[in-house]
């Protein structure tokens, strides 16, 4: 089994694959929630630590408390199993998401504050909400799994199923180099602790 937890972009979400295929998953909105659904999720499914072979999450950016707790989970796995850790940012899995959708044009992630990450090719800016245009703010497009909470004038445009979702994040996952620990990605360059 992979197990994978996604507590970067919103909905936050848990995913269990079995010989490539979702097994069980389960979505949540609010961060404080988290951390018992994550090991209610677990035993529902009668999922043994032991059968998980490989684990996996986004690092970030995303909220303080949440990527804390997603990273203690992941760690206390890698830990136990004592396996690896592989992890990408969310501008990764955006992209993923976006390619997925052949979608071509600016993407927006939420940071901290006031402010926004914008998304386009390779490149990521972190810009001031109140700096924008309003022509800028009506051009920018988020996916459905990007909370979009900082401005109205974000449009959602996500055509992927959850299920596409987690597929896509499993892909991206098992293309990146495993680390020996989770490492929350709070701002861009990641904080090294």
């Amino acid at each position: 089994m992979e197990f994978y937890l996604n507590f970067s972009l919103e909905p936050y979400g848990v995913s269990l694959f079995k010989e490539g295929e979702i097994y069980a998953k389960e979505e949540w909105v609010d961060p404080k929630q988290g951390a018992q659904i994550v090991w209610d999720f677990l035993e529902k499914h009668k999922a043994r630590v032991e059968d998980i072979k490989r684990i996996g999450g986004i690092s970030g950016p995303g909220g303080f408390s949440s990527l804390r707790v997603g990273g203690t989970i992941l760690n206390t796995l890698a830990y136990k199993l004592d396996q690896p850790i592989y992890q990408a940012r969310a501008d990764c899995i955006v992209r993923a998401l976006a390619e997925a959708q052949d979608f071509k044009g600016q993407l927006v992630l939420n940071s901290f504050g006031k402010s926004i990450w914008m998304i386009e090719g390779a490149a990521i800016e972190r810009r001031e909400l109140e700096y924008l245009s309003l022509k800028e703010k009506s051009t920018h497009t988020a996916t459905n799994f990007i909370p979009v909470t900082k401005s109205d004038s974000f449009e959602n445009q996500g055509l992927l199923s959850m299920e596409q979702f987690w597929q896509i994040l499993r892909s991206v996952l098992r293309r990146t180099e495993p680390f020996p620990q989770f490492i929350p990605e709070y701002e861009y360059p990641a904080v090294k602790e």
